[in-house]
């Protein structure tokens, strides 16, 4: 993609719809609002959120420091009374001296994705989100330390045939 600044090569790494309306539950309003990151952390937990509504996972890898694009547009899913939601696709910059080259067969449909309550009453069937399941080593900047002050172990599951690293918040249970 380029931009009205420049020329560039991009890697996307995640595509989410975003409710607009808070009549309909949740607003994510930084998901293209998002400019300027005050710390390591800052930005960590803004790529954990996006991931975590994003409707697929890639293997393209994100850290600190990245330059992100989001392109944003509306969009009409449910064909219900629930007619406009956003549609975004999120990007990096590719690295100096990386390749452009992204292994699309790795690319994994999210069965989990955290959405917003609208969708869990009306689409849902009552199911209700509450936890992670991208591999979070793709984000290069969210370390050991960072998951363990999060509540979250890094638990490859043996028996795993989907591609997507199970997370284990200590309740007993994969995500």
């Amino acid at each position: 993609f380029n931009t009205l600044y420049e020329e560039a090569e991009w890697k996307i790494f995640g595509i989410g719809l975003f409710n607009i309306y808070e009549e309909y539950g949740e607003v994510y309003y930084n998901y293209n609002n998002k400019h300027d990151f005050t710390s390591r952390d800052d930005f960590n937990h803004f790529i954990i959120d996006l991931m975590d509504r994003s409707d697929i996972f890639t293997d393209v890898d994100i850290e600190y420091g990245d330059d992100i694009l989001t392109l944003s547009t509306c969009y009409w899913p449910f064909r219900s009374d629930m007619d406009n939601v956003r549609l975004a696709i999120f990007a990096r910059k590719v690295r100096p001296g990386e390749s452009t080259y992204v292994d699309v067969s790795k690319a994994k449909v999210n069965t989990y994705v955290k959405r917003w309550q609208w969708v869990y009453d009306n689409i849902g069937g009552g199911y209700d989100w509450s936890q992670s399941n991208w591999d979070r080593r793709k984000l290069l900047s969210y370390t050991a330390e960072d998951a363990e002050r999060d509540g979250y172990t890094f638990i490859d599951d043996i028996n795993d045939s989907d591609g997507i690293y199970d997370y284990n918040n200590g309740d007993g249970y994969d995500y």
